[in-house]
């Protein structure tokens, strides 16, 4: 989930990588930082300024990046004092070139999608802290397959003609059929 940008901080409409429009691509230039899971994603969630005429939540876009991109790279690795077991890296754009059909949902619709995204990791984390302790084993699965459906549904249409153009080009093999996408 690349979002967090080095001068944007926590402010989510603030976002300077570009993605600009070549042909049937879009070529993306930035830098991402605080991307969890970064040294080992194999699809990253990739927000970009579209528009450069629009400012603040207006103008930016979402896009489906695979690890292996050209122009691609993961940057350094955060020290963090606490929760070690999540990689926290940066991520750089170098003219990162992906297929057109890596958009995710409408040009210049990023941001209604980052707050989507958002208001879906809150509801699951009321659910997990909703429940007693001794019943927190079993609701925590449960709510893991209620995480597992919504990225499925949002995801599952946008990956799909990805896959059949062959844009992740063996990054993730296997995934599909072993997860159940119903992507392949």
């Amino acid at each position: 989930y690349c979002l967090t940008e080095p001068d944007a901080g926590s402010d989510a409409a603030a976002v300077r990588t570009t993605a600009r429009r070549d042909g049937d691509e879009w070529v993306l230039d930035g830098t991402k930082i605080y991307v969890t899971n970064g040294g080992f994603a194999g699809l990253f969630i990739v927000y970009a300024r579209t528009n450069p005429d629009e400012k603040g939540a207006k103008g930016m876009s979402a896009f489906l990046v695979p690890r292996e991109t050209p122009g691609l790279t993961i940057g350094k690795a955060e020290k963090k004092t606490g929760i070690r077991g999540s990689s926290t890296t940066e991520v750089l754009f170098e003219n990162a070139r992906v297929p057109a059909s890596a958009l995710l949902g409408q040009e210049n619709q990023g941001f209604t999608i980052a707050m989507g995204i958002a208001e879906v990791a809150w509801h699951i984390l009321v659910l997990c802290t909703a429940h007693k302790a001794d019943g927190f084993e079993q609701s925590h699965r449960a709510v893991a397959f209620f995480g597992a459906g919504e990225v499925k549904g949002c995801l599952g249409k946008r990956i799909k003609p990805l896959w059949q153009a062959n844009a992740f080009e063996g990054c993730c093999t296997g995934f599909h059929d072993d997860y159940s996408l119903g992507v392949g």
